[in-house]
């Protein structure tokens, strides 16, 4: 009976240790083997399955299930933990045999008389009569309280960033478009390099935070936007897309140009960070990436640039583009299909109007 008592002793230990590095610890745990990271891996891989089944039998409703998966899987784990916690303590209390005022010594009565001193629900009608059986049955209600307060301070702190994320992703929709292109985008402030450089500033403290928020909570990258042309990986990708042809495309050698060019370096390094860093978490390996900019359309583009009077070569520059575009659209394509979101291309469709310019009394998808 003992060997009961200890499973139990481990159980509860894990899931206190579970709770623990995901809620308090604030940082990514490398360990391999954990039961929440298997919870985890386990819903996205049954969510990845039926999403696949739905974008080839049923593509409108693939938002929709999406948009669910990981609040659900949220409160799932909560689930999971609280029941590690009550059989584990169930299990010490049928392992010691400790006596109760009611009940037949069954299993199950233990993980009743576990259940309602975890949830302090305070029945009455099974308690423990010893010393020892009151010691553990405090302990359990201490350990319950404990997890109810985390909960209540987690579900905030996720919704918290989750917000932050979705303000600053709402802002390039009357700037870049809906979904966010890079032409879009610098068409948008054309000859404005001052202006340029401070949206690349702003976007890389986001991507900053968005880095340690999903290091210290990866569920949060399954949460879908609010906007689903506006999603964050779009979002990413259409401010990699613009430093990139700011920084192979942009001529110029006056100060302005050198401080937008440092700054365009700094952002596109911050946002490769992140998809990187994210993918890998996700197990997500990069992949073959279509063409999204063909030599033809990068000349339309530089004309378009160029006629805004922005400071754009109209030589040919899709080598040296090229080249850098290999350096990180393989992981944005590969992190993007796990996700199920379409990267944007580079041009922009100018007839397409944005978000902002319709209403969900015009058009069905406004929140598309």
């Amino acid at each position: 009976m003992i060997l009961w008592a200890v499973l139990g002793t481990l159980m509860v230990l894990s899931g206190l240790w579970e709770a623990f590095e995901t809620i308090v610890l604030p940082r990514t745990v490398s360990r391999r083997f954990r039961v929440t990271r298997l919870y985890f891996e386990a819903v996205w891989q049954v969510g990845f399955r039926v999403s696949r089944w739905l974008r080839k039998h049923r593509p409108q409703a693939l938002e929709n299930v999406l948009s669910v998966i990981a609040p659900l899987s949220v409160l799932g784990v909560l689930f999971l933990w609280a029941m590690m916690l009550v059989i584990g303590f169930g299990l010490i209390e049928f392992g010691l045999a400790l006596p109760l005022s009611s009940g037949d010594g069954s299993f199950g009565n233990y993980i009743y008389s576990s259940a309602t001193t975890f949830l302090t629900l305070g029945y009455g009608d099974v308690v423990p009569l010893t010393a020892l059986g009151r010691v553990v049955a405090m302990m359990e209600a201490g350990v319950g309280f404990s997890i109810l307060a985390l909960v209540i301070g987690y579900i905030p702190v996720l919704y918290q960033v989750f917000s932050e994320r979705e303000r600053v992703s709402l802002l390039l929709d009357a700037r870049a478009g809906s979904p966010p292109t890079a032409g879009i985008l610098l068409d948008t402030y054309g000859d404005d390099v001052a202006g340029l450089e401070r949206l690349f500033e702003e976007y890389e403290r986001w991507a900053a935070r968005l880095l340690e928020a999903y290091l210290s909570y990866p569920m949060l990258t399954l949460y879908r936007s609010q906007h689903e042309k506006l999603h964050w990986m779009a979002v990413v990708a259409c401010i990699t897309d613009a430093c990139v042809l700011v920084i192979e495309a942009y001529e110029g050698e006056d100060a302005p140009m050198r401080s937008l060019k440092r700054q365009a370096k700094l952002t596109y390094a911050m946002c490769r960070h992140l998809v990187v860093d994210v993918a890998y978490l996700m197990d997500l390996p990069p992949v073959d990436a279509p063409d999204r900019l063909n030599p033809e359309d990068f000349q339309r583009l530089a004309r378009r640039l160029a006629a805004r009077s922005a400071p754009i070569s109209l030589e040919d520059k899709c080598a040296a583009l090229k080249a850098h575009r290999h350096e990180y659209e393989p992981l944005y394509q590969g992190l993007a299909d796990g996700l199920f979101v379409e990267l944007p291309n580079w041009m922009g469709e100018e007839a397409e109007p944005m978000s902002w310019e319709i209403s969900a009394w015009d058009k069905t998808q406004h929140f598309s």
